[in-house]
């Protein structure tokens, strides 16, 4: 048990450092230590994704699961991939599940919000975003991308009022100071 700590451990700081090459060694002998152990295919799935080889992370997630179905994390993740392989319907059921295991989830929020936009459905993503903005106020990443989408429905005082906000927040934040630009500001 104690090198599984070990072993998941340093996985986990290999993908911190985005040295997903060597944390696929080490998720992998956690596995292999522990064939029940989901954050180890979380691990798996993350290095894997990390690494674009999605469908060998889906597999990571879909094992992760298996194991344990109350991991909000691992159906994020895994929406995620199938974002990267453009598989919106299941990137958006995906979400939807880690948000039915975790209604505080802000990532998962604005995760389905962009997948909303991928397939067309702008209003359905601003009510995300607009979701993941209350559960997370600070969340720049989340009125970045409502002002974009308010943007693409040509609202534009509400797409200036949320890059105006993420400035506010982070005024360092390169998208919303090139939108402002975009916009006359």
């Amino acid at each position: 048990p104690d090198l599984v700590w070990l072993y998941s451990s340093r996985g986990v700081a290999y993908s911190n450092n985005l040295q997903y090459e060597l944390a696929v060694p080490d998720c992998s002998e956690v596995i292999k230590r522990e064939p029940d152990n989901a954050s180890g295919y979380n691990c798996l799935g993350v290095a894997y994704e990390r690494l674009k080889d999605y469908r060998r992370a889906i597999a990571g997630y879909n094992q992760s699961i298996g194991i344990n179905p109350r991991n909000g994390v691992a159906y994020w993740n895994r929406g995620n991939a199938n974002m990267a392989l453009r598989k919106t319907r299941e990137a958006i059921a995906d979400y939807d599940k880690a948000i039915a295991i975790n209604p505080k989830d802000f990532n998962a929020f604005n995760s389905r919000g962009k997948a909303h936009v991928a397939n067309g459905a702008r209003d359905q993503a601003i009510a995300d975003y607009t979701q993941a903005i209350q559960l997370n106020p600070s969340y720049v990443e989340a009125y970045n991308n409502r002002g974009l989408a308010y943007e693409a429905l040509d609202r534009r005082t509400d797409a200036i009022a949320d890059f105006r906000k993420a400035q506010s927040i982070d005024s360092a934040d390169q998208v919303s100071k090139q939108q402002l630009r975009v916009l006359g500001f």
